[in-house]
């Protein structure tokens, strides 16, 4: 039993023993996958596929055409997408060159895409077709020297006039096919990830060949994954989750990556049951709309064998309902960009379901911390706080950010805050920007959320604080009816609801009905917006109190 707030991994949680990782770089990863599994199907992605063979063959012409337009290490090259069947070859190409991938969200509109193509400094564009309206002001301004166009054919797209825009296939026409693979290069920038900059302007996140190669070793023994394990992946490739938990490790182990371009229930659901997935992550809104769907109970997801849900706390109601419906454990998982997207979760060995718990670490060290940076006792609240592999090298061109986000003994601050049980779990309580302050006392949404969702009409809700002229702040919950209860519930039914369920300084004193909550690209609630959609409302005179 733990004494204070700190933990490293064990291996003896792992669902299998910990093997040294052979590979020194990301195409090397893929490269001796393509000796092992030559004939294993990489990726999958709607009619097409890529085997690994098929798959380091394409990233090599990919390689050896940027080596031809000069780029080097050390360079920067941006990716403008959404996830395809090409996304992943010129991903492992541009590493291949040595260079370093910058994926852009494919939701950026032209002055969003300037913004971070000058912080990247990237001269080089894999763009798709279909986005070309917001890249062509770019390209008319001369900024980039390269802009290889994706299938242009198929959608009409005529860059008459652009000089620097080559068509892609004619750019695989040209080369050669042969290439260096990048070996010791752990410590090496390999992908520039930028934050979604909802409390600022965006930051680039540096993270190392040895960030995802290292922490997918790590990945493949906590969840024992092997050739016969295959994802359907429901992150784009600009968003970290994309690359960890699944990808690389998959990729490791001659596993199959499946892609889709965008969520929609209905399909995903389908492609779960056609292909027998076995493993699946997202934010539990997502595991919600399954739930929710009016067919679901056709599907067959008997292979799943691994559900992981991130990115918020999950409520216990929902992990229930999932075990009960699904069979198989909807387990909570925690990590920000910053740490290659892995940091805590739930093992084979080491398991806890208990509501807000997010897990031990994964192959690095985790402690909870005050203000000064000692470490504090068990079950005390304060900053969960990362020391180990999956930790990033930096912010890109930011060496004021790295310093403030680093401890004098290296420990990586979250800006979360948690506590640790005697028995090393890590539990969540909340972003610290996050937090109400109602009459002194501080009260973390998710908890707050967890009573209303057991409310038997309540589908989501996300709370907030807003001002109040007595107590500082108080609680204001957004909520979405289930279809059947719409026009049936008054908002202090649920108000009264949570009264009797929690502290009289908790319960929500507001309670708004919406129709859907506001997310982002990956699904994820924005807060932010409902602190604006409160500001509106409260100059019409909605709401109840």
């Amino acid at each position: 039993m733990l004494e204070n707030s700190y933990i490293k991994w064990q291996e003896e949680w792992y669902g299998r023993p910990l093997k040294q990782h052979e590979a020194t770089s990301i195409p090397e990863l893929l490269d001796l996958s393509a000796n092992r599994w030559p004939d294993n199907i990489a990726l999958r992605c709607m009619d097409g596929r890529w085997s690994y063979r098929d798959l380091r063959k394409r990233l090599a012409q990919i390689a050896s055409a940027l080596a031809s337009f000069g780029v080097k290490k050390g360079d920067r090259v941006a990716i403008f997408m959404p996830n395809n069947l090409e996304y992943m070859p010129i991903f492992l190409g541009i590493t291949a060159a040595g260079a370093t991938i910058v994926p852009l969200n494919a939701m950026l509109k032209a002055p969003e895409l300037e913004k971070l193509l000058l912080d990247s400094g990237a001269r080089v564009l894999f763009l798709d077709a279909r986005l070309y309206p917001a890249a062509q002001p770019l390209i008319a301004k001369k900024v980039l020297d390269h802009v290889i166009l994706l299938d242009p054919a198929h959608t009409g797209v005529r860059p008459e006039g652009d000089s620097g825009v080559l068509d892609y296939e004619e750019m695989l026409a040209g080369a050669s096919g042969e290439m260096q693979i990048p070996r010791n290069a752990l410590g090496e920038p390999a992908l520039l990830l930028y934050t979604a900059g909802t409390t600022g302007a965006p930051k680039g996140v540096l993270l190392t060949h040895g960030n995802l190669v290292v922490t997918s070793s790590h990945v493949v023994a906590a969840y024992d994954m092997s050739e016969e394990d295959s994802v359907l992946l429901l992150f784009p490739f600009s968003h970290s989750a994309a690359y960890l938990p699944f990808t690389f490790p998959l990729f490791s182990v001659g596993g199959t990556v499946i892609l889709y371009p965008r969520f929609e229930p209905t399909t995903f659901l389908q492609m779960l049951d056609r292909y027998k997935v076995t493993m699946f992550g997202g934010p539990p809104t997502v595991y919600i709309a399954f739930l929710s769907h009016p067919q679901f109970s056709s599907f067959d997801l008997s292979s799943l064998r691994l559900t992981i849900a991130g990115a918020a706390p999950v409520p216990d109601t929902l992990q229930r309902k999932w075990k009960e419906t699904v069979g198989t454990d909807l387990i909570n998982g925690y990590g920000l960009t910053e740490t290659t997207a892995s940091a805590l979760a739930s093992f084979p060995h080491k398991i806890n379901l208990e509501p807000g718990c997010m897990g031990v670490p994964i192959g690095g060290e985790v402690r909870i911390a005050d203000e000064s940076g000692s470490t504090l006792p068990i079950e005390k609240v304060g900053e969960i706080q990362f020391r180990g592999p999956q930790v990033m090298k930096g912010y890109w061109n930011r060496p004021d950010l790295t310093e403030a986000a680093f401890t004098g003994d290296n420990w990586f601050k979250t800006g979360d805050a948690g506590y640790m049980n005697e028995e090393g779990f890590v539990y969540f309580v909340e972003r610290f920007k996050d937090l109400i302050i109602a009459s002194g006392y501080n009260i973390a949404p998710a908890e707050v959320e967890q009573v209303i969702l057991q409310h038997p009409a309540v589908l989501e809700a996300a709370v907030i604080g807003v001002p109040d002229p007595y107590r500082g702040e108080t609680v204001e919950a957004y909520v979405v009816l289930r279809d059947e209860y719409k026009g049936k519930v008054a908002p202090e039914e649920i108000v009264e609801f949570c009264r009797a369920r929690m502290a009289a300084y908790k319960y929500p004193r507001i309670v708004e009905f919406i129709d859907a909550l506001p997310k982002s690209s990956v699904h994820k609630v924005l807060r932010r917006v409902l602190r604006e959609m409160h500001t509106a409302s409260s100059q019409q005179g909605n709401g109840q109190k």
